[in-house]
């Protein structure tokens, strides 16, 4: 079936190469200015004064747009590819300026993430989900928890 192609055989291969040789640098020199470093080297658009974690599973560098002053926590995931109709889809994610997206959260492909957007850990953003600007998410399902705030000392409150 599809599942057994070449391309898809390909992909997975070079994910595994990807993994193992760049997670493993990242975890061990553990920098955010290198993370980004590498992260952008493989394609991806993480902008200066973003960060994401060593921890964090990112798949699909060269379809990720991250923006300035965002963070990705410790073992969250962000990917854009996903398997539908038994092949395998690829869609870009856009992570705005000022986010936060919590640990161990999962963000699906041709996921939106708006500007100053927190995703409380534990999340699941679905594909092609759409997060406004200025708002908090949570829960898996995930749900619209307010507006968020940024307070000066980067903390969040609900309005």
């Amino acid at each position: 079936g599809k599942f057994c192609s070449r391309s898809l055989f390909q992909w997975e291969l070079l994910n595994t190469i990807h993994f193992l040789t760049i997670h493993l640098v990242i975890t061990v020199c553990n920098d955010f200015t290198l993370t980004r470093f590498l992260w952008n080297m493989l394609g991806a658009q993480i902008e200066k004064g973003a960060f994401v974690a060593a921890s964090a599973l990112v798949l699909e560098t060269d379809i990720l747009k991250i923006g300035k002053g965002s963070f990705v926590d410790e073992q969250a995931t962000v990917m854009g590819h996903t398997f539908q109709n038994g092949r395998l889809e690829m869609r870009p994610l856009n992570i705005g300026r000022n986010c936060e997206i919590g640990a161990l959260s999962v963000i699906l492909p041709g996921s939106e993430v708006g500007n100053e957007v927190r995703v409380h850990p534990l999340t699941q953003v679905m594909p092609g989900e759409r997060l406004t600007n200025k708002s908090a998410y949570g829960g898996s399902p995930m749900e619209w928890l307010g507006h968020a705030d940024r307070k000066l000392d980067d903390s969040y409150t609900l309005v």
